[in-house]
């Protein structure tokens, strides 16, 4: 597991904004997580709400089924075609695949 900076937040903040029913300024996703993509290709997000400091946790699946937490929130919703693969995309090329 790695820590990542911006580009892949930028992906979870698109991912995260339409499930917290918030405009997307209000999603202030931390610069700052880990993540993963497990042997059954489900990407795992894990950090913390820049502001309010609530931690947040993520499961988004390889057809873009995002599963997770924010605090003690439950989140459940399908990304777009386009953010589920921005999301991938940027935690591979962070983990050098």
């Amino acid at each position: 597991m790695r820590i990542n900076y911006l580009p892949l937040a930028a992906a979870l903040a698109a991912l995260a904004a339409p499930a917290l029913a918030a405009p997307p300024a209000a999603v202030a996703i931390a610069p700052e997580y880990t993540s993963h993509i497990d042997a059954s290709g489900v990407l795992h997000l894990k950090g913390y709400e820049r502001g309010t400091g609530r931690p947040f946790r993520f499961r988004v699946s390889p057809s873009g089924h995002v599963r997770g937490r924010v605090g003690d929130t439950a989140i459940v919703f399908q990304a777009s075609p386009e953010a589920r693969d921005r999301a991938f995309r940027e935690a591979e090329k962070s983990h050098g695949s």
